[in-house]
């Protein structure tokens, strides 16, 4: 951070300027992801997701307790 120092005002605010572009460029804005959602094929395709990732988190977890059992052994 001792490098800002040594910069000329201009060139900090140049430098400040292009860090906020590249931030912006990089996250979708809250109107581009509403929108996206509108669209019916997006949305559809999301809500399928949705549904095979809890499918996905019911079978693991169902795997993760019948391996607890399979694993349980009794003192003899």
């Amino acid at each position: 951070m001792y490098f800002i120092y040594i910069l000329h005002g201009g060139q900090y605010l140049l430098l400040q300027n292009q860090i906020a572009e590249l931030k912006a460029a990089q996250a979708p804005g809250a109107a581009a992801l509403r929108s996206a959602l509108l669209d019916p094929a997006v949305n559809l395709l999301l809500q399928r997701l949705r549904q095979e990732l809890l499918a996905t988190r019911a079978r693991l977890e169902e795997t993760q307790n019948e391996l607890s059992a399979w694993k349980f052994t009794p003192d003899r």
